[in-house]
């Protein structure tokens, strides 16, 4: 596909000739981008090799779908995603509606690489309509991007209302901007929240005497040591209920295998007579540290053991010159307690034209609809809380609700 556009400057620059805008597909086609993609990119979700082994381990992945833009045959951005057969599963509340089978394309968020002007981001969102319009896929999801960005606005501009889904509610996304040095990142506490901070350390090590151990996972070898004590705690976490959080499969084995080997891979756990308690994973790439999950044994809370290996995180990040923590999308008591910067992200779904698609559309938008008045209702009326506390004990299997969340596997 070619599109001529009457392109305006941008950042200083001039596109002289046609914006060629074409789909890598293939893996030799997908190669040939890797010089362009791995100068550009961000975000480990969106690396390269990340996503050619997410291709490889998924049995519902038909391929990986790049959208390239081009000039003089030259790559000048990149719009990462993902062609799946994905069954697709409504919620009202946490209860589940019946499946439904779907055709659809995956961008991923932070998959915007290169130019992310608006000329350039609407000869990508003409891409995928054509491409939905040519019956490839049911629908688009375009993956928590930044509100506000092109990608977002332009496809109201371009998709009637029956053809965009529902609007989604904006999701906080919470970061930390790490100082130079940890007795900074206490100062920058309140008085009383540093007092606490330093005290919690000490009384969980002084109770448990020389029983405690806190162990870095950083290398190939370590993967398999890893992901056994992490399951041995998300088992029994209410994520694991709802089919999210960490999960020790082939396919989260071989994502941080592929960390490790590229030196990004750096994971947290607490042991108490080893056995253990609370685990915090992520990978770091260009000074910053992107959480991926976290858990913890509720039956020991009281310790706040959770915070405890979030401070020895924070101080080992700061000795390797992390300068930032990206804890990703979603609300959680801890982001909003140590994170210092909140954005907003937010889905996009795009429906194909066809009577499926159509249909499939309208089916989920009566749930979220149902969703959203039953959460109104419920914050109304002041139980809300309350159930979504009962639920996740029933699910944990705790005598006492628990507040740290982790990510979901359905974000990437």
């Amino acid at each position: 596909m070619n599109i001529c556009l009457n392109m305006q400057p941008v950042k200083g620059e001039m596109f002289e000739s046609k914006l060629n805008i074409y789909t890598a597909t293939s893996l030799k086609e997908i190669e040939k981008l890797r010089l362009f993609w791995t100068a550009h990119n961000q975000h480990p979700e969106s690396d390269i090799d990340f996503i050619v082994m997410l291709a490889s381990v998924r049995s519902e992945i038909i391929r990986p779908h790049i959208i390239v833009a081009a000039v003089n045959d030259q790559p000048v951005a990149i719009l990462v995603g993902r062609l799946e057969i994905t069954q697709l599963r409504p919620r009202i509340g946490y209860f589940k509606l019946p499946t439904m089978p779907v055709n659809q394309f995956v961008f991923v968020g932070g998959g915007v690489l290169g130019d992310g002007s608006e000329q350039v981001s609407r000869a990508m969102i003409q891409e995928i309509q054509k491409t939905l319009r040519d019956g490839v896929a049911d629908r688009a999801l375009i993956s928590h991007f930044s509100v506000g960005n092109y990608l977002n606005r332009l496809v109201k501009a371009e998709f009637s209302p029956w053809c965009r889904g529902i609007a989604q509610p904006a999701v906080q996304h919470w970061k930390t901007n790490l100082p130079e040095n940890f007795d900074a990142f206490l100062s920058e506490r309140p008085k009383k929240h540093r007092y606490w901070l330093r005290r919690i350390g000490k009384v969980f090590e002084s109770e448990f005497d020389c029983k405690v151990k806190y162990t870095v996972y950083t290398s190939p070898e370590d993967v398999p040591l890893f992901c056994k004590a992490a399951e041995s705690v998300a088992q029994n976490t209410y994520q694991r209920g709802l089919d999210v959080g960490f999960v020790d499969n082939k396919e989260n084995r071989q994502r941080l295998a592929l960390s490790a080997s590229h030196g990004s891979f750096r994971s947290y756990v607490v042991f108490v007579s080893d056995r253990p308690l609370a685990f915090w994973c992520g990978e770091h790439l260009g000074g910053r540290f992107y959480l991926t999950w976290t858990g913890f044994n509720c039956e020991y809370r009281k310790y706040e053991i959770g915070t405890i290996l979030y401070l020895k995180m924070v101080r080992d990040l700061l000795s390797c010159g992390i300068k930032e923590i990206d804890y990703g999308m979603g609300w959680a008591q801890y982001k909003e307690r140590f994170g210092d910067i909140c954005l907003h992200n937010q889905d996009v779904i795009i429906y194909a034209t066809r009577p499926k698609a159509i249909v499939l559309n309208q089916v989920i938008t009566i749930a979220e609809l149902i969703n959203r008045f039953g959460n109104y209702f419920l914050s109304t009326i002041k139980i809300r809380e309350k159930i979504k506390k009962l639920w996740r004990i029933g699910l944990a299997g705790c005598d006492r609700p628990m507040v740290w969340q982790a990510r979901s596997q359905n974000e990437l």
